[in-house]
């Protein structure tokens, strides 16, 4: 798997929702920083399969940062309640690179 930039698209009248975050492989450690509208929110998410939700506005660019591989690279899933497609994106941020989620009115 390749790190992947998203554009999502929320259904009409959205103006905020919860980005869920999880690890989707396995528990190993790995750590996160989101920034949202370039100010960070949180520096240290430690990624768990129990999704962990975080606010965001909409519209809004969410950046995710990889801040420490516990083994085998830091794997997790986002979903954005609310989105059109109503999917979860999965991806991967190797430690001091970042993924960006630009998420749109419609």
């Amino acid at each position: 798997m390749k790190p992947k930039d998203y554009e999502i698209t929320m259904k009409k009248g959205t103006q905020t929702s919860r980005m869920l975050i999880w690890d989707f492989a396995a528990e190993d450690g790995d750590i996160v920083e989101v920034r949202v509208n370039g100010k960070t929110i949180n520096s240290r998410v430690h990624l768990l399969n129990e999704p962990k939700a975080i606010e965001i506005p909409v519209p809004g660019k969410v950046e995710i940062i990889g801040v420490k591989d516990g083994v085998g690279g830091i794997t997790y899933g986002v979903k954005f309640p609310g989105n059109v497609s109503n999917r979860a994106y999965f991806n991967v941020a190797p430690e001091g690179s970042s993924n960006t989620y630009t998420v749109l009115e419609p």
